[in-house]
């Protein structure tokens, strides 16, 4: 499933607006620091979370168009804040499939409409998509938002990821089981727990992640995971790898951020589920020259079917990705219009290094906060 356009807008004044944006597989957004690019990203998560009930979203409105197989779900949904908590005021849930709509969903207040018949009252705390996910014209969608990703590279973050973390036996029965990469994905494992399974059930994957790992950092000579001895049941495991030159093994917590946020991206983007929005705020943070230009390369060659939502400041990143994939963002007050790169082409030369001087000349990006 893809998100094929979105706009969001808060009801209270003052409140911020993201112009209407249509969207692609690889969406690389652009633009100066303050001009609202985190903050977007932000409302995308907050949609999918109030989606599964697990965001307590406030005084916005949410239009957002799906693409799933050959149907194109359209969702809008304003939600306000009142004196017992956040309520949805109006919802419409609709499917168009071979060049016909069908309402799924009519909501205001508690009058709610399911295909036409009207339900008895339910909660206006949740979304229809949580109330009816076990409809079947509601599960997709359900699913759909369950495979949104934001991944947060904070220090704590990072650190959260790549420390060790105990698996209980039952776990570890489960996956035995079960061997499955949406179990994997909907499992919440450190990323050492995450290439342990991914080296005893899902091997080819887990070689695509080295084999790539060690291409970004020629230093390292070998990689492997195993089972760490530690005073508590169940297993624990851990990455280690060894570098040129250097006797001992070194554990993933103890690489550097940019070492261990390279390999948990590349351990996201192989383990993500079919039809998965993966979204990732100042990519290059982090990031020194050698690891920041691997990312594009990537993408490339592994193709993953999942929608992929990033922001960059970096002219690498920025030359590498063609200005299709570009969404380039102009901030006045609480209004934020966003332009797709195609639009400034004609001043963007045929160059790569063209692109990225070009696009930091242009009034739109240059003057992108008023």
């Amino acid at each position: 499933m893809t998100i094929l356009s979105y706009e969001y807008r808060e009801i209270l004044e003052g409140g911020w607006h993201f112009s209407k944006v249509e969207l692609g597989k690889l969406n690389l957004m652009v633009g100066g620091t303050g001009s609202g690019k985190t903050r977007f990203l932000n409302t995308i998560f907050n949609m999918a979370l109030f989606a599964l009930n697990k965001h307590p979203a406030f005084n916005a409105e949410w239009d957002v168009k799906i693409e799933h197989y050959d149907n194109v779900y359209t969702w809008n949904i304003t939600i306000e804040r009142t004196p017992e908590g956040p309520e949805v005021s109006k919802e419409k849930l609709s499917i168009y499939s071979k060049g016909k709509e069908d309402v799924i969903v009519e909501r205001e207040g508690f009058d709610f409409k399911f295909n036409g018949k009207p339900l008895p009252k339910l909660s206006r705390r949740e979304s229809s998509i949580y109330l009816l996910k076990h409809e079947d014209l509601i599960k997709p969608l359900n699913q759909f938002f369950s495979r949104v990703m934001r991944r947060y590279f904070s220090e704590d973050a990072l650190r959260q990821a790549c420390t060790l973390h105990v698996l209980d036996d039952n776990i570890v029965k489960k996956f035995e089981s079960t061997v499955d990469l949406n179990e994997l994905f909907a499992m919440d494992l450190g990323l050492s727990a995450k290439l342990w399974f991914l080296d005893k059930h899902f091997p080819e994957s887990y070689s695509v992640i080295c084999d790539y790992y060690k291409d970004i950092f020629p230093f390292i000579r070998q990689v492997k995971v195993r089972k760490e001895k530690v005073p508590f049941p169940g297993v624990t495991p851990g990455f280690f790898v060894k570098e040129k030159e250097v006797h001992d093994w070194i554990r993933l917590d103890q690489l550097s951020s940019g070492m261990q946020k390279v390999l948990l991206i590349l351990t996201d983007i192989c383990t993500l589920p079919e039809g998965s929005t993966y979204i990732i705020d100042e990519y290059e943070n982090s990031l020194g020259i050698n690891a920041i230009d691997f990312f594009p390369d990537f993408l490339t060659e592994f193709q993953p079917d999942a929608q992929i939502i990033v922001t960059s400041h970096h002219p690498y990143l920025i030359n590498n990705i063609h200005p299709e994939n570009w969404f380039v963002f102009h901030r006045k007050g609480p209004e934020v219009i966003i332009k797709r790169g195609t639009e400034l082409t004609k001043s963007l030369g045929k160059s790569k290094q063209q692109y990225f001087i070009n696009l930091i000349n242009d009034p739109f990006y240059a003057e992108g906060i008023e």
